[in-house]
């Protein structure tokens, strides 16, 4: 349960940082648009940092994904630990029982 709330979670988060990507590239967008006697130089300054921090998003998008499979193999893995101990420490109960 705690696991999809913290998916829904990210999911908003991204949802967020999506609109406010898709702002900042229509701003870009607007200011060439408006400004006339902008420079060769100049404009590909602004559409450059539009496309660098588009691509550091995905950059990030793919090093969050990556992370949130280890972090589910690293959980189905404990989960299995636990059974195993919960197992050894049941056998131990009922041997102790049986000693007794």
């Amino acid at each position: 349960m705690h696991h999809l709330f913290y998916e829904c979670q990210i999911v908003l988060k991204d949802m967020r940082v999506l609109i406010l990507l898709n702002l900042f590239s229509q701003a870009s967008i607007n200011l060439l648009n408006s400004m006339e006697e902008l420079s060769p130089a100049e404009r590909q300054a602004v559409e450059g940092a539009t496309g660098d921090l588009e691509s550091r998003y995905k950059d990030l998008l793919v090093a969050v994904s990556d992370r949130v499979k280890d972090l589910d193999s690293a959980l189905v893995q404990s989960q299995g630990v636990q059974d195993a101990v919960d197992s050894v420490s049941n056998w131990l109960s009922q041997a102790e029982v049986q000693l007794k």
